[in-house]
Order: structure tokens, then sequence, then C-alpha cells
């Protein structure tokens, strides 16, 4: 009995080291989303923005978002290339959509993407989005 029970460990941590390991094989934010977990229940996925968007400093941005399974709450980060500007909105409920009322004092970049992770109870699951667009808008007089 005492062997089988090292067998199993051993075999645990074997396969917790090949997931790991698979979960590295793509370093691109862009695609990597909660491969660590394979084939989720949740199945998450970004809507909006998908991607090549442009959107104004003061103006807002509908973030949507889609998952066969709801999460408990869902936070969105605000990323400039590979850097994370902080959170958007931390625990929100999962209804699908969140309105980001983008600040007047944001960088004007071509850089931006954002991040959803979603959690529930045993579970943590995130994708990022493509990259976007924030821009100066002009002057009205």
């Amino acid at each position: 009995m005492k062997q089988q029970k090292v067998f199993c460990y051993i075999h645990s941590f074997v396969l917790i080291i090949l997931i790991n390991l698979n979960s590295c094989a793509d370093k691109n934010p862009e695609t990597l989303t909660s491969q660590f977990f394979g084939e989720s229940e949740f199945d998450l996925s970004i809507l909006q923005p998908h991607g090549g968007e442009s959107f104004p400093k003061g103006g807002t941005c509908l973030i949507q978002w889609q998952n066969k399974k709801k999460f408990d709450n869902v936070d969105i980060e605000l990323y400039k290339g590979d850097e994370n500007l902080g959170n958007i909105v931390s625990a929100a409920s999962d209804v699908g959509e969140f309105i980001w009322e983008i600040s007047t004092s944001i960088d004007v970049s071509n850089n931006y993407k954002i991040k959803i992770i979603g959690s529930s109870s045993n579970s943590r699951v995130f994708i990022f989005s493509k990259t976007f667009s924030i821009y100066e808008p002009p002057l009205t007089i």
C-alpha cells in the first residue's frame, strides 16, 4: 500500500511538470490564455476590443467577453505592451460586458491590450485581447 501512494505522488508530480512545460510553449500574450488548465469548462473569449480599434482619451470603450460558465467575479487589467498598468475594474460581476471610461491622463499609444481574469471557487482563467490604440482627440473650439 505504501508503494502505491509513493507512485501516485510521483505520477502527480510528473504530470504537473508536463502541464507547466506545455503552458510555457507559447509566450505570446495574445494567444496565451488558460493553457495551464487546457480545455476549461469556462472557455473564456474576448469579443471587444478585438484588436486594431482606436479609442479617444476621455472616451469610453465597451469591453465584452463570453464564457460557457459564469465566474464568481471578473478582473480586467490594462497593459501597455508587457507592462501591467493596473486594474480597470476588480471583482466585477460576470455579466459579459463592462464600459471602461478612459482617463484623459492616459498616454497615447497603439500598444494597449486588456487582460480579463475570471475567478470561481476552484478556478482562475485569463485571456489577453489583441492590441488597440488610444489617441488624443482633436480640440474643439
